[in-house]
Parts: C-alpha cells; structure tokens; sequence
C-alpha cells in the first residue's frame, strides 16, 4: 500500500494556507468580507486533513498485516517425506478482525516447527545425488470440489479496483481460494483395470486424479524400488479475478485446478 496519506495531509495544508490567506484579506479590507471564503477553505482542510489521517490508520494496518502475514509464510515450512509431502501455497491472507488470533496461532506454529539441528540436516540433503523429474496430475478436472474444500476464500478475492490499486495488487492475479498446508500423496494402483502401473494422486486423504499414463511405468518401478528421496507438490489454476486495461474494471477469469509434482529420485541402475 503506497502512503497516500501524505498527500491529502498536503492538501489539507494547502487549503489551510488559504484559509489563513483569506482571513489576512478581511482584516487588511474591512469592506471585503471573506467569512464564507475561509469557512470554506478551513472545511476543506479538515475533511482532507481527516482523509489523510483515515489512510494513515489504513497503511498502517497493512504494515502489521503483512508483518503477520510474512511471519506465517516463515512458519509454514514444507514438510517432505518419500510419498507424502504438506505443501505450502502463496497468497496466505490473515482477515483483519482475526489479527490476534493469528498471532497466537503464529506462536504455536514456531514452536512446532522447532525440530533438532541434526534432523533439519537431514531434510535438507535429502536431494543430494538425486534427479528432479516433473509431472503434471491427469484427470483431475473431474474431482475441483475436493480442491475447493481444501482451500479457503482468499478476501482479496472481494477488493474493489481503488483498494487493490491503493495495495499495489491491481495488477497482480488475485486468486479466489487461498491454500495452506495440504497433504499431497501417490499410491500404487495394482488393480486398476486399464493399466497397472498406475498411480494414484491424493490431496488430504481424496483422491484427485492420477500420473500421467505416459510417466506411470517410471514412478510406479521407482516407488516400489524405494528410490524417491523427496517430492514436492504445488496447486496450479483456480478461478481468479484480473484487471482489464481496456475495460478498466476487473473480470473473472474460470481456471481449473491443476497439480504439478516434482519427484527427486535416487540415481541407480
């Protein structure tokens, strides 16, 4: 949010300046009466001057709320595992009525993420010596109400133009969900009827969908080899609003829910 505050203050000043200008004219010229001029301009100065400090109060809301905001994007850290992996989405928005409880949520999350130097090690070097593979989830437009329970309404979603201008978001994407931490898992499909290599996608415990038929022969030889050191997962798409220069006013843009998964497999023969 840019401090706009400081130029209602400006012109509030100005119109005082006048204010003063017009009574220094009345008591020069005793057959000039300035009354309502300088009502009007000292009305002016006040409505501005309380404008001004209305946006103050707003920017510096906005401040603590990214400051809290920021502090949960620190707490929210991936947690990998071999075949289940809790993935952290961007865009996480802390309501402003909410601000003490996420703050005491904000407490807790740093406390348990705390974990032993050694075992932070150990997730960090997890992908030394691996290959990164990317794969995208096929069928999983038949399942967008499961991505939908896993997200939350994102209240930028509802800005109009003017705020989202004043914030520096209008021409940002402004998503309508919002995610936090999710459980992303792939499982062995051995009795699927049509291929059985097949490997199925789960987002918190449903399942959304599958490896691509092309990719499934090589994740399902690598999940049953054990050589899937870490894996990452991130939700793509989603209904979104963005800004029309031409039309000047935001429109819904109707994107279906995607994953995309990127597996660090161990080097072996």
């Amino acid at each position: 949010m840019r401090k706009t505050y400081i130029g209602w203050w400006i012109a509030a000043g100005v119109f005082f300046l006048m204010a003063m200008e017009s009574v220094y004219q009345g008591n020069f010229n005793p057959y000039v009466d300035t009354t309502m001029q300088t009502g009007m301009y000292g009305l002016f100065a006040i409505i501005l001057g309380f404008s001004g400090y209305s946006r103050y109060k707003a920017y510096k809301e906005y401040q603590h709320d990214r400051e809290v905001r920021n502090q949960f994007y620190e707490s929210n850290q991936n947690i990998a595992g071999n075949q289940t992996q809790f993935v952290k989405v961007t865009h996480y928005v802390v309501d402003e009525p909410e601000i003490q409880e996420a703050e005491a949520r904000e407490v807790e999350a740093k406390e348990a993420e705390r974990l032993p130097e050694p075992e932070k090690e150990t997730v960090e070097n997890k992908r030394e010596g691996t290959v990164k593979r990317e794969f995208s989830v096929a069928g999983v437009s038949r399942h967008q109400d499961v991505f939908r329970k896993a997200g939350y309404l994102n209240d930028e979603y509802s800005l109009s133009v003017k705020r989202l201008e004043e914030e520096g978001l209008l021409y940002d994407d402004i998503p309508k969900y919002n995610f936090g931490t999710v459980d992303l898992r792939l499982e062995l499909d051995p009795d699927n009827e049509v291929d059985p290599n097949a490997v199925k996608v789960f987002l918190n415990d449903e399942h959304v969908g599958f490896i691509p038929a092309e990719d499934a022969e090589y994740v399902h030889d690598m999940m049953e080899a054990d050589r899937i050191a870490d894996m990452d997962g991130r939700i793509v798409g989603g209904p979104l609003k963005r800004y029309d220069e031409i039309e000047e006013k935001m429109e819904k843009v109707d994107l279906s829910f995607g994953i995309r998964i990127d597996l660090y497999v161990r080097k072996g023969r």
